[in-house]
């Protein structure tokens, strides 16, 4: 999205080397020139905050499980 801050880079061109729409990066643009790089930050969302830690997620899927799990349902076939 960097590539908004050239003045020669085309919109329509941005728009199409990053994924993503016209709208988009002229909102984008606007920000940039206003507010330089903290403008390109994600603002907060509306509705509740997250409560998922990305952190725990991912240690758990690196954990092996343990040997006394029981999985519920048919055995697999084969």
């Amino acid at each position: 999205m960097l590539a908004c801050a050239q003045p020669s880079a085309g919109t329509n061109s941005v728009a199409a080397a990053v994924g993503s729409t016209r709208p988009t990066v002229i909102k984008r643009r606007e920000l940039f020139r206003a507010h330089g790089l903290a403008g390109l930050e994600d603002e907060p969302r509306p509705g509740r905050p997250e409560t998922i830690d990305d952190v725990a997620i991912i240690a758990a899927t690196l954990e092996s499980p343990p040997a006394s799990r029981h999985l519920t349902g048919p055995p697999p076939a084969g």
